[in-house]
């Protein structure tokens, strides 16, 4: 829905806001059915904005099994690499699949501020730590 002034976005306190139009139909996500016709939506909506940027915002760097922030402790990266890629029938099954990605995430984020000494938003760094130990913690439950 267009703002009183004709724009589709509108900035609140800095913050980009769209409001959307209520569309009829029936509500999508209950069926495996939709559910994969949603996975496949979203994928092609990825696909095409692959290659776009948009200023100022940063890229999410995805994860990289390699990078070298990842060795800040010996365990992190075998617990990452164990994570494992998605396959067909974890797509099916995703949320022991998501789960097991947001830790590896975690994992990945609190060893790239450890390695960085990234206090934002902490007081010291036994912050970053717990973030660490808790990502190995799920790692290690949901890679069994």
């Amino acid at each position: 829905m267009p703002t009183p002034q004709g724009d589709i976005v509108a900035d609140v306190d800095g913050v980009p806001l769209a409001l959307l139009s209520w569309v009829e139909g029936e509500e999508l996500g209950r069926t495996a059915n939709d559910q994969r016709l949603i996975g496949r939506t979203l994928g092609r909506v990825h696909e095409a904005l692959r290659d776009v940027s948009v200023a100022p915002v940063e890229r999410f760097h995805w994860v990289d099994a390699q990078a070298a922030h990842l060795a800040v402790r010996s365990w992190v990266q075998p617990s990452y690499l164990a994570s494992r890629t998605v396959t067909r029938a974890e797509v099916e099954h995703g949320l022991p699949t998501m789960l097991r990605f947001r830790w590896a995430a975690q994992a990945d984020y609190f060893a790239r501020r450890l390695t960085a000494g990234d206090l934002t938003g902490i007081t010291s760094s036994a912050d970053n730590e717990k973030g660490l130990a808790d990502a190995r913690q799920w790692l290690a439950r949901w890679s069994a």
